[in-house]
């Protein structure tokens, strides 16, 4: 997870990153995970 260190806090997504804000301070995530599409073998 990235932190937030500029002046404009985000809050929401863009682009497949999202933004929030946690007691550590504002945050950012990439969308990740199991593809969907994934074959389950």
């Amino acid at each position: 997870m990235a932190k937030q260190t500029g002046i404009i806090k985000l809050k929401g997504t863009i682009g497949g990153i999202s933004f929030y804000k946690t007691s550590d301070g504002h945050l950012a995530r990439e969308k990740g995970g199991v593809d969907a599409n994934r074959d389950s073998e």
